[in-house]
């Protein structure tokens, strides 16, 4: 079962060599950690490329994400205004773990947005410098 709250205060309270870890333990937190591992400068322009393309995943995965949680607000509202709980799909005690999930999600495609726009930025740096380099053309 995942409940963020167990593990909360450990890892904000977690030490490690006198420094406060900057990743946390969940997907986004490893996707983070294995970014700050890479060196984008080392990277080819076709990896840059494709992990540049991580932002239109991510416009897609925080659309769904939204219409996902917009349904469940809606019956969640419709069975609160027909006197209570019927359908039994989302209880009070599964809303923590539908709102941690979603919580987990956002944290990815903030990664992942992270990673694109990097990726991104590095692939540019890479353009004009050339550009400079060749006198003005690309």
């Amino acid at each position: 079962m995942h409940n963020d709250a167990k593990h909360f205060t450990e890892h904000e309270t977690s030490v490690v060599g006198g420094e406060r870890p900057s990743e946390t333990h969940d997907a986004g937190g490893l996707i983070q950690f294995l970014w700050n591992q890479t060196d984008a400068s080392k990277s080819t322009d076709k990896e840059l490329e494709w992990l540049s393309y991580t932002c239109d995943q991510t416009e897609l995965m925080a659309l769904n994400l939204r219409k996902t949680l917009s349904g469940v607000a809606s019956l969640l509202a419709w069975e609160i205004d027909s006197k209570g709980m019927k359908s039994g799909a989302f209880q009070p005690h599964d809303l923590p773990e539908l709102l941690y999930g979603a919580a987990d999600m956002l944290k990815v495609i903030e990664e992942m947005t992270h990673i694109g726009i990097d990726a991104n930025f590095e692939l540019r740096e890479r353009y004009r410098k050339r550009a400079e380099q060749n006198g003005g053309e690309r």
